[in-house]
This record gives C-alpha cells, structure tokens and sequence, in this order.
C-alpha cells in the first residue's frame, strides 16, 4: 500500500481501490532478489530493478518475484508474472475495500 501511495503521487485519499490476498502454493515457481545482487536496485531512476524485472519476466524463470521495497526498506514486494505457463496455479480471495487512515493524507 506504501507503494501505491508514492507511485499515484495524488496527495489525497484514493477512492475504490481494492485489495486480494493471493494465495501462493507449495507447486508455485519463487524467485528472491535481495538487493546486494542488483547493483544500484533503489536507484530512482529506476533502471536496474526495471531491467532485472524485465529479463525476469522475459525469461519466465518463475511465477513470482519477491523482490526488496524501496519504499519501505525492510518490506518485500511481490511481483506475478501473469504471462508464466504455470500463473494458473495462483489463487486470490475475493476483492475487499482499502481502508485508508486519513491521517496519511493532512
């Protein structure tokens, strides 16, 4: 959700946005980037961490991507590949509302 907010930039509460829980079985491809691997990965320009992600996602070396925050440090983000042979092994909950505390928005 921290990324949301830095990536919309709108300065005010979104409306409608909505979240699902993904479920992730034993049988799912996993990949893990730590960022010692990717050199200058929280660049703001965001050149290395975009261009491991496309060779990642060209390479369909897995479903899913765990990869650092560069929001939050000490977060992970989860990246699916949605064109993978195997993305059909992936289950999600229904959609629920984002409840956002309007304190992040004064």
């Amino acid at each position: 959700m921290l990324e949301v907010l830095v990536s919309t930039n709108i300065g005010r509460m979104p409306k409608q946005h909505a979240w699902i829980e993904i479920l992730i079985g034993h049988a799912v491809s996993v990949e893990e980037v730590d960022e010692r691997r990717v050199r200058r990965w929280d660049a703001p320009d965001q050149r290395a961490s975009r261009t491991f992600g496309d060779q990642w996602h060209d390479e369909q070396r897995s479903i899913v991507l765990i990869v650092p925050s560069t929001v939050a440090r000490v977060e992970r983000n989860v990246v699916i590949n949605q064109e993978h042979p195997g993305f059909r092994k992936l289950r999600a909950t229904k959609p629920k509302p984002v409840i956002w505390d309007e304190r992040l928005f004064q």
